[in-house]
């Protein structure tokens, strides 16, 4: 059974896959059984008797096409490191191993620089971070190096990643644990009739853009003919654009690379438009950098503007596309000195502090209501800092994070946006262990909550003046 039992837990399952497991392992004569320790985690282990296979050990055959090629292997993990390098020794292929996706670049800028350049990249789906995306775009945008085979190691529980890579970086898949007759084939397949590649065009190629900028862009966007429109838009005005699938991969391309814009789609897998832009923010926030974010959605529902700004964006634009509009909103975050944020509604700097608005629909008009939930907040909102601070000093990133998040819902329901935009980038630089940016982020805080107080105050003493200073219409 689960420790946490909530609704809410992280981790789902009833247990029932782990009894099927006991079954097997009993039917095969074995031993399964679980060390666990409240706090740490869960150890499960087994044991099965084995009996060697008759007969000669099915030996693949050597190639003559292997025979001292090149191979560059990326992968963090050594038992897995050591079993690759094994393999590829024994087809007489000339391996290199690193661990990172640092090496990696290092190593196919010296092997090209050499001329000794590698003829196959083994690359692991799963490294650290975005690294492994980050490698996979790189080489993919380096013209010398594009047309490199890629054999990407996917886990078999990672639905869809085979056509995931394939469509994205032109690369072949095996999975892990590795077999090694798929992992010859896909080698020897590659070598021989290698995935088809296309490079970036040249920028020149593409037409000029109608203000005489041409724009490196990049797009945000998991759903095929959205891409495609987006990308043939852009390019009519002579804009270069790099295609990601999800945030996650956004995130790696702006670490190796530099764009003048990203175009932003909320809805995306494994990492979504709004959770990306806040981690692009917390980046930003030790360097004098911003780049523009366009939110790209198919909402347009009342606050979803709002909630997009909060985060972080400098734009936003509705799906289905509309070319003008499209133009329109590029043209203006990159416009020269134009990289100051779009303020969510009125230019006044008050109305970005507490949203009145905002906050008195969210109460459908009742004064009594107001009241009483921003009396609540004031009154919970010393304890919440407590917490923020407590976490901070040991480096408590999981109670540094689960503070920030009970904050933000509180900041949410009275519409303060600058201090939920404060209050989301300690969430953001708590889950990423970043330490500096959170204690930046925790004292951004502060200074907005004392900005905020004062106004919230004056709900809390005269509920009708906010009444009588809201257009009602």
């Amino acid at each position: 059974m689960q420790v946490d039992g909530s609704m809410t837990r992280r981790y789902g399952g009833t247990g029932l896959g782990l009894s099927i497991a006991t079954q097997l392992v009993a039917l095969m004569r074995g031993r399964i059984w679980v060390e666990s320790t409240v706090g740490t985690g869960s150890t499960f282990h087994f044991t099965v008797p084995f009996g060697v296979q008759p007969g000669q050990s099915p030996v693949l055959p050597v190639s003559a096409t292997l025979h001292g090629v090149r191979v560059l292997v990326v992968d963090d993990n050594t038992t897995q490191r050591h079993l690759l390098q094994s393999l590829l020794n024994a087809w007489s292929m000339r391996p290199t191993l690193v661990e990172s996706g640092a090496a990696a670049l290092e190593a196919l800028r010296h092997a090209d620089q050499m001329e000794q350049a590698f003829a196959v990249v083994i690359l692991d789906a799963h490294l650290p971070g975005e690294e492994s995306f980050a490698v996979a775009l790189w080489l993919r945008q380096q013209s010398a190096l594009a047309t490199i085979p890629l054999i990407v190691l996917t886990a078999a529980t990672q639905v869809g990643g085979r056509q995931h890579w394939q469509e994205l970086y032109g690369a072949a898949g095996v999975t892990k644990p590795i077999a090694p007759a798929e992992l010859w084939m896909a080698i020897s397949q590659a070598l021989v009739c290698p995935q088809h590649v296309t490079p970036p065009s040249p920028q020149h190629t593409a037409p000029e853009a109608q203000d005489g900028r041409s724009l490196r862009v990049l797009l945000a966007e998991d759903n095929a003919v959205n891409q495609r429109l987006t990308v043939r838009l852009l390019e009519k005005r002579g804009h270069t654009v790099t295609v990601v699938h999800d945030g996650t991969e956004a995130l790696a391309a702006l670490r190796w690379q530099t764009f003048d814009v990203v175009l932003m789609d909320i809805q995306m897998p494994y990492m979504d438009g709004l959770e990306t832009t806040q981690a692009i923010r917390a980046r930003e926030q030790d360097t004098a950098t911003h780049v523009p974010i366009v939110a790209m959605t198919a909402h347009a529902m009342q606050g979803d503007r709002e909630r997009c700004l909060a985060a972080g964006m400098d734009g936003y634009v509705t799906k289905p596309l509309r070319p003008r509009e499209l133009y329109e909103v590029i043209a203006n975050v990159t416009a020269p000195a134009a990289y100051t944020p779009e303020t969510p509604a009125a230019p006044a700097e008050e109305q970005d502090i507490l949203d009145r608005k905002s906050l008195w629909e969210r109460v459908a008009g009742d004064a009594d209501l107001l009241r009483e939930i921003v009396e609540l907040f004031l009154a919970d909102c010393p304890e919440r800092l407590v917490e923020l601070h407590e976490a901070l000093t040991p480096q408590d990133y999981t109670a540094l994070a689960r503070a920030a998040h009970r904050l933000k819902g509180a900041l949410g329901n009275i519409s303060a946006n600058n201090a939920l935009a404060a209050v989301r980038r300690v969430e953001t630089a708590a889950r990423e262990g970043d330490i500096h940016a959170a204690t930046e982020a925790v004292a951004r805080l502060e200074d907005e909550l004392t900005r905020l107080t004062p106004l919230l105050a004056v709900c809390v003493g005269d509920g009708q003046a906010m009444v009588t200073s809201l257009p009602l219409a």
